[in-house]
């Protein structure tokens, strides 16, 4: 699968469910079965927006 492909994956999903499980498997690696655990609570958004977590930073 190219990038190209990759990218318009999430694009295409029928739902924000299916996107971000989409987006949870090729772009952190989980398995189908292991985004099947994952609950809303699990997710955060860090503040760059990129999963970077700066709340250390000065």
């Amino acid at each position: 699968m190219s990038r190209e492909e990759y990218r318009a994956l999430p694009r295409a999903a029928e739902s924000f469910d299916r996107e971000v499980a989409i987006r949870l498997m090729g772009d952190c690696g989980l398995r189908a079965h292991e985004v099947l655990d994952i609950e809303s609570r699990h997710i955060s958004r860090m503040s760059d927006g990129l999963g970077r977590d700066h709340s250390g930073d000065q």
